[in-house]
């Protein structure tokens, strides 16, 4: 049986912990003490759960805490998958969360600033220990196509590297992507590129400096290309 939660919003610990507190009135409704009272891990194989976002099913886990609390406080956490996919569609609230890290401001004062609030609604199949993730409010971006580029382009990746202190030495990773699309690239510097001709069965590996420089100049061993996709390398490389 599927019980509906109702609307959340999309709030900073999303974004921050891949994960949102279950409120206590929802854990009853959900009978989720059942399930998950011994969970205290992720590790822990009963706290695995479905999410279902879209049409896509991603990886979850619901944790609770217990160290000197009168009632036990349960969360569900969620994959980088899913991560990536939240982000896509509140970019607005991902946008707004980053400058809010930027400036190591509390969240509360940045909403105050920039007024506005994303929702999506939340369902549960106790029996299959399913969740349902579906799109209920979205902000329009003022500048929906780029800031569509920007959230996965190398620059706010390095951006969210540094605000979560992970190693400066990473490559940074894109999807493949339409011939058509690469002159808006933000940020493809110091890359190897991969071309292919998916009409002729060729593919072509190669580095570059300035990578829409280099597009531009053509490629005569593979001038009919019709995708293209680039891993960022680290400046410690270029040197090299």
């Amino acid at each position: 049986m599927i019980i509906r939660y109702g609307e959340k919003k999309v709030d900073s610990s999303l974004f921050n912990y891949k994960g949102t507190a279950l409120p206590t009135w929802t854990c009853n409704m959900w009978n989720i003490q059942s399930y998950f009272f011994h969970c205290n891990s992720k590790k822990d194989p009963n706290s695995h759960v479905k999410i279902v976002f879209g049409k896509l099913e991603y990886d979850g886990w619901v944790t609770v805490a217990k160290n000197k609390r009168t009632t036990p406080a349960y969360r569900l956490w969620f994959s980088n998958d899913l991560l990536g996919r939240i982000k896509d569609v509140y970019l607005m609230s991902y946008m707004r969360n980053l400058e809010a890290r930027l400036r190591n401001e509390k969240p509360k004062k940045i909403e105050d600033e920039i007024p506005f609030w994303e929702f999506f609604d939340i369902e549960y199949d106790s029996e299959n220990k399913t969740f349902y993730f579906t799109v209920y409010y979205t902000q329009k971006p003022s500048f929906p196509e780029l800031f569509k580029r920007m959230v996965g382009s190398p620059i706010l990746h390095k951006i969210d590297d540094e605000l979560n202190n992970k190693d400066t030495f990473r490559i940074h990773k894109q999807d493949w992507k339409p011939r058509s699309e690469f002159e808006a690239e933000i940020g493809a510097y110091n890359v190897i590129y991969t071309l292919i001709d998916t009409e002729n069965k060729l593919i072509y590996v190669c580095e570059a400096k300035d990578m829409v420089k280099k597009f531009k100049q053509g490629h005569p061993s593979i001038s009919h290309w019709n995708y293209y996709r680039y891993n960022v390398l680290p400046s410690e490389i270029e040197k090299h």
